[in-house]
């Protein structure tokens, strides 16, 4: 098992490079430096984290990535682990965020997953009006996960 994070003081390139090579992202090469800006939210610590690779540096190399900590709390157990790390590994083109690493520690009442940020392209979507189309795509999303 790996380690759990807590902080993002924990973050680093070796890190990054570390669980991008894990997830089978990073094919070769490393991350050479990285920018991490944190934010609080509601039951969570939200990290955005802008890596850059070396020239030797192969693979998908994701350009932006969100990190959520969750730590100290005790009304939370495994499944948003399990949600993006094992309930939809396998499913193609899955209508969620691609999971690099996610951790959980029962002891420690934490866990922590790294996942694309996708904030350039997406938006909360509460004060959407909705529309047919809108609709139609919430359902394809939900009825493909469902299928899987």
């Amino acid at each position: 098992m790996q380690p759990v994070i807590t902080d993002p003081q924990q973050i680093s390139a070796a890190w990054l490079t570390e669980v991008l090579g894990r997830s089978g992202a990073l094919h070769a090469g490393q991350v050479r430096d990285m920018t991490a800006e944190a934010e609080g939210s509601v039951n969570a610590q939200i990290v955005r984290i802008r890596p850059s690779y070396d020239d030797q540096a192969e693979g998908e190399l994701p350009a932006a990535l969100l990190l959520k900590i969750c730590a100290g709390g005790d009304s939370f157990g495994p499944s948003e682990v399990d949600y993006y790390a094992r309930d939809y590994a396998g499913l193609p083109d899955a209508p969620i965020p691609r999971c690099y690493d996610a951790q959980l520690s029962a002891e420690r009442q934490a866990y922590h997953i790294l996942m694309d940020d996708l904030s350039a392209t997406h938006r909360s979507a509460h004060r959407t009006k909705p529309t047919l189309a809108y609709g139609r795509a919430v359902a394809e999303a939900l009825a493909a996960l469902h299928a899987h």
